[in-house]
């Protein structure tokens, strides 16, 4: 804790003081863990030491008192009190990096760093604004499908209390991710020639992580756990909307990161860096690409399409939101306001998107829709060049052979793969 301290005036003395917003993250955090010494976290009970012999154990465990007592309470309220006080007034109120002494260039460099594209931040602005624009015609074209000719607000409002998306129990959230999962397995071979040899299933998260996660994550494949393992949040179900649910589980399952993961950890001639490594840009990148193969597929219908497009929305909105606060000055309200007109999120998750884009990990989030939009376009470029030639099935084995790259690599590839199938004998094309 001396360091952080030590650490943070250092920062301060340079000028970069982490917004108000992050510091009323940051400050009931850190107070939780100043508690009597019986009670810290740092503390080591009896039951613990049950295998030690009791003349160590009752000495080291008088030690950790008066260490947790004299030295690591007493920096914690001395970090709190800095923190509360001399760093809170220099703390600014708005987010984004280009109020900071060259924060612009840094920008520049996580843009880079994240999406591994030479992008400018106009750019991705500009790509943002276009997906939000087309997804809102889709929209609002599917809501005159449906019947639905009121004000898009009051459609949204009927979604969050239609019965159908609010599950009442956990199991019933893990059972519609099941039942999603059956509609593309049967069809999964019209999309690739090989899979994972890994099984694949559903499981809801331990109790003890559930209040740290919005959604979930996938887990895969290990020696305790054979199976990839996509864990969803299952607390407090009558507040989690189902209305995603399809599109989410094939981002996560099948064909998204258990084919993407499964197959480049099995691929044992791949070199470890590409077997192990996880660049963002394209393992999130083809997560969402697959989960827009589901809609090639004609399996999303109706609401579920809807869906859909929400989440496709979501990860749109980060590419203007994104760049908004860190480029064109956006301030707090105004990333709120345009995730709130744009999605159906919670107040909750909208407040949570907009600490994560303006303070905790800047630039990270265009990952998604940027690596989409590539492998999309690489494939369009793979469709034009190949004509007849083209094989959907051939293109996506050869796109997860090589493991996780950078995007300017996997562009490089999917070059050497259109050279290799124009010298390929002209077979009958299994989907197009």
């Amino acid at each position: 804790m001396i360091d952080i301290k030590t650490h943070l005036e250092e920062q301060l003395r340079n000028q970069v003081v982490l917004p108000k917003a992050e510091l009323e993250l940051v400050v009931p955090f850190l107070h939780s863990f100043l508690q009597p010494p019986l009670e810290s976290l740092f503390y080591v009970d009896s039951e613990r030491l049950q295998k030690i012999d009791p003349d160590q154990a009752q000495p080291f465990q008088e030690r950790l008192r008066t260490e947790i007592d004299q030295r690591v309470n007493r920096h914690l309220i001395e970090l709190l009190f800095f923190l509360g006080n001399t760093y809170e007034l220099a703390a600014p109120s708005e987010l984004g990096l280009a109020q900071y002494p060259k924060g612009s260039e840094y920008y520049a460099h996580l843009i880079h760093a994240h999406t591994t594209l030479d992008l400018s931040a106009e750019k991705i602005h500009q790509m943002g604004l276009a997906e939000v624009e087309r997804l809102e015609t889709a929209m609002r074209k599917l809501r005159s499908r449906l019947g639905r000719s009121g004000s898009k607000s009051t459609f949204h409002s009927m979604l969050r209390i239609n019965q159908r998306f609010v599950p009442r129990t956990s199991q019933e959230i893990g059972d519609r991710l099941a039942s999603h999962l059956a509609l593309i397995e049967p069809r999964i071979g019209e999309l690739f020639a090989r899979q994972p040899r890994a099984p694949h299933g559903i499981e809801p998260l331990p109790d003890g992580l559930a209040g740290a996660m919005t959604y979930g994550y996938y887990q895969g494949p290990s020696r305790d756990e054979p199976r990839g393992v996509y864990f969803y949040n299952g607390s407090q179900p009558k507040r989690r909307s189902l209305l995603w649910a399809q599109s989410l589980i094939y981002h996560e399952l099948i064909p998204g990161h258990h084919f993407q993961l499964g197959l480049q950890y099995e691929n044992e001639q791949a070199h470890p860096l590409r077997r192990y490594n996880n660049t963002t840009a394209f393992g999130e990148g083809w997560a969402e690409y697959a989960s827009e193969l589901a809609n090639e597929l004609g399996l999303y219908q109706g609401l579920d399409l809807y869906g859909r497009y929400l989440g496709e929305m979501l990860l749109s909105c980060r590419l203007v939101v994104d760049t908004g606060i860190h480029h064109f000055g956006w301030s707090r309200q105004q990333a709120i306001d345009y995730l709130r007109e744009h999605t159906m999120e919670a107040e909750e998750q909208i407040a949570s998107e907009v600490v994560r884009y303006g303070i905790d990990i800047p630039g990270q989030a265009l990952a998604y829709k940027i690596g989409a939009l590539k492998i999309a376009e690489l494939r369009a470029k793979a469709e034009t060049e190949l004509g007849e030639r083209f094989d959907l099935r051939r293109f996506h084995d050869s796109l997860l052979s090589i493991g996780s790259l950078p995007l300017p690599l996997v562009a490089q590839h999917v070059d050497w793969f259109i050279a290799q199938e124009r010298n390929r004998p002209v077979a009958k094309s299994r989907r197009r």
